[in-house]
């Protein structure tokens, strides 16, 4: 199989993408773990995932990722 310049670039370009939207949902992680939330915290989590999606343009990885976040926060807030 021969990989062209266009698929490493796409590759890199994607791989940048993905390290972003993983550190970002990591410090959201840590901004809101360890306590239960707040409805005004819950507001504001769900304010800053919606800048996350328009930052990263709704990218499906993003989606996906702060979505799993948004379950563990959820999960530790029973």
């Amino acid at each position: 199989m021969t990989v062209t310049e266009g698929q490493k670039k796409r590759w890199a370009e994607q791989g940048k993408l993905v390290k972003e939207v993983f550190c970002d949902a990591y410090r959201h992680y840590q901004k809101y773990h360890g306590r239960i939330l707040t409805d005004e915290e819950w507001i504001q989590s769900q304010e800053e995932f919606a800048a996350m999606m328009k930052r990263f343009q709704g990218a499906p990885v993003c989606r996906r990722i702060m979505l799993a976040v948004i379950a563990e926060l959820e999960a530790e807030n029973v």
